[in-house]
């Protein structure tokens, strides 16, 4: 079964016996105890087609937090747009936790990419903008050797925007230890974008 099919079978399958309010236990929740046990119970391995909102609809006492290991990583980025994730960096050591699992590089890719996606780009605390940026470069950090332009653009000016200003001296240092000067050039205008946003004290360190 393709990527579609499976896509078929939670829209006009799934989604729509749950939504039935002629069933005796409307969203089957009474059925089973708890939100991991309700969720795979009813969604299986489709439920990474669904959103944390029509989740929370089917079932108002759904925690995406309890069920966090079962999230795919575009959920886990509706999880922390939806949550007051000011100093939690508890709550992001977990997310990233859930990432590594797999394939890090393309769940962190499908992670940022929902993050950036967001009609207002989030803004994150320092404290939790920095933790992110740390793990995140820990990941992506031994592919640029791999990397592109293109991909070196798209990281650097779409997808690290929203925690770029956690960049550091060192992860500069790392980053263009063996990149040209187009490359440099992409990873310096990403930096421009978010100036404001890095302290005055790592401004000078990055110059």
């Amino acid at each position: 079964m393709d990527i579609e099919q499976q896509k078929t079978v939670y829209t006009h399958f799934i989604q729509p016996f749950l939504s039935r309010k002629d069933l005796s236990d409307p969203s089957c929740i009474s059925s089973v105890n708890g939100s991991q046990l309700w969720l795979q119970a009813n969604f299986g391995n489709f439920s990474k087609f669904a959103t944390i909102q029509e989740l929370q609809a089917l079932n108002p006492n759904f925690s995406s937090a309890q069920v966090l290991s079962e999230l795919a990583p575009s959920q886990v980025a509706e999880l922390l747009l939806s949550s007051n994730v000011s100093n939690d960096t508890e709550l992001i050591d977990r997310i990233y936790d859930r990432l590594e699992v797999g394939n890090t590089l393309e769940n962190v890719d499908e992670f940022l990419t929902q993050l950036a996606a967001n009609e207002q780009v989030p803004k994150f605390q320092p404290v939790v903008r920095d933790l992110m940026m740390n793990r995140t470069f820990v990941i992506i950090s031994t592919h640029f050797i791999n990397f592109t332009t293109e991909e070196f653009h798209l990281w650097f000016n779409v997808k690290l925007v929203p925690i770029l200003a956690g960049f550091t001296p060192e992860m500069l240092q790392i980053a263009t230890s063996s990149i040209n000067c187009t490359n440099y050039h992409v990873i310096v205008s990403g930096l421009d974008k978010v100036f404001s946003d890095i302290p005055q004290d790592r401004q000078q360190s990055l110059a």
